[in-house]
């Protein structure tokens, strides 16, 4: 079992409000979780809805199916819900009944004559809390230097999203008896502001702080008897720039039956959710494009509430990311990912809901059909990347136009390089002389100690996607001193080994200046990554990529990308390719082009987590060219004994260490 989490206690009858605020603050920085006390709502009526909550779960299943959900109000049986869609398990071990906003009429109630009173009882509590939760955000407002009706302000609160969600959890006796692992609410942030959560003092709600880390670290968190567990939300993490975590969380299947009572405050429909001016700086610039909250009317009843972001950012658990293109027989359509409530469906200006396919924990990949009157893009428009000059001798101009490309792009051409055509071309060569071998004779190399061959199909970078694998074929050549590379036989590829070592050494030169250059756009000494030890064990991989042409695939309905999308390990990648354009798409849904000898430069998830999130690890893949096309990566990994930690000159009070 995990360790109790002492979460901090929040009285919000305290007349002394910024002290209040600030420790406010540093609960939502620090965990994203608070007890709430002395919150107004009193200890009869709590237990009057315990008691309601109680009598209605206990109903004949046949009985509760006549409430069954219709607008997001209502009844959800055992198993019918798996708020972690990446699981394979049948659905989490809860049933829940939700009551809304009780102003729009939407609401299921059962019989007064089966239930007296139970209407009655869930509309005071949703008042109260509600009032509660509303005094909470005030003291928010004032803990992120802002005024208390700052969210009345924004119209956060005009049209205020309260949501009950009655939870019954059975205990393990009375599950269905499975060898598989079975979550009472598996893994999964809140959607909104705030949840103000209730129990029943049975144990079994979990929090992992870093929900990025790996393996993740799960505490306990016990109950206060009259107190609430509020925790904070994905558009208040929005709103705050990621400064107030919204923390995933889950509870466990229970010995004994469980019962709680989470309220969800949603914002206002209407409202738009940007980043605060106040938890954004130079080191920490806006991670969110503005969000509008979308409340539309679909080809059935109600589609809910769900945000929605056109923007840039790499895809994290439970983050929106950015529209995106896929193809179908179709044509060109637009996705859109987000990160999506446990109740939600979607319908917004884009169109209807066509498909939902899981990307990770928490984060949906949504595909959406143009309107009919809206015009179909045929393919993503070509991204112009800055072009950095290695060779300029204004070195501190040069830096700046390198940080600016890191903070918007996380890509960059490099030109000057140092590294003569005539090796590029050689290499190319060899690469195709290899790759143009067969099979069985390539498969003698096959990769042992992450070095040498790996065959078509054998890889799939994004693990979330169901094909068979990415449609390439790669040659891995690691670091030169180690000795376990191995080389094709010389009598059978004359040159290949020295040219490979050359390149490899001349691409490492080029990087590690590269680096310094990138230390001075952080404002940095030029020698940083030597003196934290980065590049003690230079840990240079070559990756030499062969792509087929799409006519000598194998023919499939199933969509195969020649790298299916990913972010890259270290500190820097360097590609080079064959120049067939069009091939290599970011997050921002636009193509970037080869530039001629120039290298294609992007930022790894180590630099990203060194420079705290202010500079990009962008998501990127390939498509399945029409001809067959090579490529050649180098990654520039940190030592092995180098700690990366985040940089003080990337981090602040608005946006302190992430990692």
């Amino acid at each position: 079992m995990s360790n109790a989490l002492q979460l901090p206690i929040i009285n919000l009858a305290s007349p002394d409000r910024f002290s209040t605020a600030n420790s406010i603050r540093k609960a939502c920085i620090d965990h994203g979780f608070f007890y709430l006390v002395n919150h107004g709502v009193d200890e009869e009526l709590i237990k009057k809805v315990f008691e309601q909550s109680s009598n209605f779960f206990s109903f004949p299943i046949e009985e509760k199916m006549k409430l069954a959900i219709k607008n997001h109000r209502g009844y959800t049986a055992l198993y019918s819900e798996k708020l972690d869609t990446t699981l394979t398990t049948k659905g989490d071990s809860k049933e829940t009944f939700y009551v809304g906003p009780l102003a729009d009429g939407l609401n299921q109630w059962p019989l007064e004559e089966d239930l007296p009173s139970w209407r009655s009882t869930m509309e005071t509590y949703h008042q109260k809390v509600l009032s509660a939760g509303t005094k909470l955000l005030s003291l928010i407002a004032l803990s992120l230097k802002l005024e208390e009706d700052f969210f009345g302000k924004v119209g956060a609160v005009n049209e205020p999203l309260g949501f009950i969600r009655l939870l019954h959890y059975p205990g393990s006796g009375d599950l269905d008896s499975s060898s598989e692992e079975i979550y009472g609410a598996s893994a999964h942030s809140d959607y909104g502001m705030i949840t103000l959560l209730m129990t029943d003092g049975v144990p079994g709600l979990q929090i992992c702080r870093e929900k990025s880390k790996q393996p993740q670290v799960w505490e306990d968190v016990p109950s206060i008897s009259g107190a609430f567990i509020v925790n904070i939300g994905d558009m208040m993490e929005r709103w705050t720039n990621c400064l107030f975590r919204s923390t995933l969380h889950r509870v466990l299947p229970p010995r004994q039956e469980r019962y709680s009572v989470a309220f969800f405050m949603d914002p206002s429909k209407d409202c738009i959710v940007e980043c605060l001016e106040s938890c954004c700086s130079e080191a920490c610039p806006p991670s969110w494009f503005e969000l509008r909250i979308e409340c539309v009317k679909g080809e059935e009843d109600y589609y809910g509430q769900i945000p929605f972001a056109v923007h840039h950012v790499k895809i994290k658990v439970s983050q929106s990311s950015s529209v995106d293109c896929k193809k179908n027989d179709k044509g060109w359509w637009p996705l859109i990912w987000v990160a999506v409530h446990d109740v939600a469906f979607v319908s917004t200006m884009l169109g209807v809901l066509y498909d939902l396919v899981t990307i990770s924990k928490n984060t949906r990949e949504l595909e959406y059909y143009l309107r009919k009157t809206t015009k179909q893009r045929k393919m993503s428009n070509a991204l112009q990347l800055p072009i950095i000059d290695m060779a300029s001798p204004h070195r501190f101009s040069t830096a700046n136009s390198i940080r600016k490309a890191c903070i918007d792009h996380g890509f960059f051409y490099l030109v000057n390089h140092g590294i003569d055509e005539e090796l590029v071309k050689k290499v190319f060569e060899q690469s195709s002389n290899f790759f143009s071998f067969p099979i069985e004779e390539k498969m003698k190399l096959a990769i042992k100690n992450h070095r040498g061959y790996t065959a078509l199909y054998s890889e799939k970078l994004d693990t979330t996607s169901t094909t068979k694998g990415d449609s390439k074929e790669t040659f891995y050549v690691g670091p030169l001193a180690d000795d376990h590379n191995q080389w094709p036989l010389e009598e059978d590829l004359p040159s290949w080994r020295s040219t490979m070592e050359t390149y490899h050494q001349k691409v490492l030169s080029a990087g590690t200046k590269l680096l310094s250059l990138i230390a001075l756009s952080l404002k940095l000494d030029e020698d940083f990554f030597w003196k934290v030890g980065a590049l003690n064990e230079q840990l240079g991989v070559i990756r030499l990529l062969h792509y087929p042409g799409s006519g000598d695939l194998d023919s499939s309905s199933e969509e195969i990308y020649g790298a299916s999308a990913h972010s890259d390990y270290g500190m820097i990648t360097l590609l080079m390719t064959d120049d067939l354009q069009g091939e290599i798409q970011t997050t921002t849904g636009l193509g970037g082009c080869a530039k001629h000898k120039a290298f294609i430069v992007n930022i790894g998830d180590m630099m990203e987590r060194w420079t705290n999130c202010l500079f990009r690890s962008t998501l990127h893949r390939v498509l399945p060219p029409r001809q067959e096309r090579y490529s050649v990566a180098f990654f520039m990994d940190p030592s092995k004994d180098c700690i990366v930690e985040c940089l003080e000159s990337c981090c602040s009070e608005a946006c302190p260490p992430r990692y």
